[in-house]
């Protein structure tokens, strides 16, 4: 049979405890000065040792709250800092919305018929280069009609409905190569069609070799189709094309904007 082992440290504990508890008994009991001043003498080592370690373990503890308290407040500043950023970037894009509302404010007063715009977000891209077109958030429902002409602030043409649904369209951009538009120069007034080439490049095509084309030269729609009013931007010539053999020549067009980078458009469609 096993002997049962006390533990030191709760012996310890014990034996301390009972100490003190006979000093501060010898001391409100006033017993004799002689004998407090023994005890007192005797026990002060481990009096020193006690104290001190209460003074540790209350430092300990302290600093345990208080790294806790500063736990919970870099907590809260986590926190607030993530309401602000997200308070900012609200900001920033209620900014945009209204600047796009003044633009298409402004496009109203820019063309003088009758036209509806549709404001639409772009929601999708083509997922290969093959073809060049994006999805909008605005359908029949919206009034978006095919063939409408789909524009951005500036007045700047960037392609054509091709396809409605109820609730979304797709736009064929002027750079692919299945785009076909009426245009003219806006100086010279020489009238060709616009197309693209290998969705990176487009051209305004069939001028005359004996017509008076310039480099700088607007391009503008000509308004052929109910949704297709005259006067939108296309592009600027960059550079003309021309040869003997041929009975026409071409002209190479800058494009006002990026077409991979636009996040919204106005569609142009009849009351």
């Amino acid at each position: 049979m096993s002997k049962f082992k006390f533990p030191r440290k709760i012996f310890i504990f014990v034996v301390s405890t009972i100490i003190i508890a006979g000093i501060i008994f010898l001391n409100y009991q006033k017993a004799p000065l002689s004998i407090r001043g023994f005890a007192n003498g005797l026990f002060s080592p481990v009096q020193k040792f006690l104290y001190r370690a209460s003074n540790q373990a209350a430092g300990y503890l302290s600093a345990l709250f208080s790294a806790s308290s500063l736990s919970q407040e870099n907590q809260l500043l986590e926190k607030q800092n993530l309401e602000l950023k997200s308070q900012i970037s609200q900001l920033i894009e209620f900014s945009r919305e209204n600047k796009i509302l003044k633009e298409q404010l402004d496009l109203k007063l820019l063309i003088e018929d009758a036209n509806n715009y549709v404001f639409s977000n772009v929601i999708g891209y083509s997922p290969d280069n093959l073809s060049h077109y994006f999805l909008i958030d605005k359908g029949s429902r919206d009034g978006v009609e095919k063939d409408s002409a789909v524009i951005i602030s500036g007045n700047i043409l960037v392609g054509k409905i091709i396809e409605v649904f109820s609730s979304t369209a797709k736009v064929l951009l002027i750079s692919d190569s299945n785009s076909s538009i009426g245009a003219l120069t806006q100086k010279n007034r020489i009238s060709g069609a616009v197309r693209g080439e290998w969705g990176s490049e487009i051209f305004l095509e069939m001028i005359p070799q004996d017509e008076n084309i310039e480099k700088g030269e607007q391009v503008i729609t000509a308004g052929f189709g109910r949704n297709f009013p005259k006067g939108l931007i296309i592009g600027e010539i960059s550079e003309i094309i021309a040869n003997d053999v041929e009975a026409f020549k071409k002209a190479k067009i800058q494009l006002m904007n990026d077409l991979s980078k636009i996040e919204s458009v106005f569609v142009i469609s009849n009351p």
